[in-house]
């Protein structure tokens, strides 16, 4: 009995050091990046993000949605929402009317991911809009990222445009 419970404690004490390895390995693999203009900035850490504001609702339209605000570790404030729309054509009327209070856009293509759901894969073609939104009530101005899947619009938002796509490729928002 005694030797079982030396034994178990030398595997949990190994499966901890493990753990803070692989964390600490994590938090230094260098990724290549890229900056506003689409260029690969050298190698470098990509920014850590605190969740510090989550919750779910429903838009004044009417629309399920959740949302999540982070603060990077330099600063910046990113806040995310996800609305989730009845059909697809409700959808792209959602996009049409968010692309027109964008006062610039700087890339827009066509997405696609794989999906498996019970087994069965499939899929799924979406639309990816990195944009400019036209001054609010304060005059700041905000980028934004929208990413359409299904009848889904995941939506990034922040004043820095390096920091949302930093945000976008660390929790893979778009393959």
């Amino acid at each position: 009995m005694k030797m079982k419970v030396v034994m178990i404690a030398t595997i949990s004490a190994y499966m901890y050091v493990e753990l803070i390895c692989m964390t600490l390995m994590a938090a230094q693999t260098r990724v290549p990046s890229m900056n506003s203009l689409g260029q690969e900035q050298s190698a470098g850490l990509h920014n850590q993000y605190k969740e510090v504001k989550a919750g779910r609702g429903i838009t004044k339209d009417g629309v399920q949605a959740s949302f999540q605000t982070y603060v990077s570790d330099n600063g910046v404030t990113v806040f995310t929402r996800v609305e989730f729309f009845r059909s697809r054509s409700d959808m792209t009327t959602q996009v049409e009317a968010k692309i027109q209070k964008l006062s610039l856009i700087i890339d827009r293509d066509n997405t696609e991911q794989s999906k498996e759901t019970g087994g069965i894969s499939r899929e799924t073609k979406g639309e990816r809009i990195v944009g400019k939104r036209v001054p609010d009530e304060q005059g700041r101005e905000l980028y934004c990222i929208l990413v359409t899947n299904d009848n889904r619009i995941s939506y990034i938002e922040s004043a820095s445009l390096d920091t949302i796509l930093d945000f976008e490729k660390v929790f893979r928002i778009r393959k």
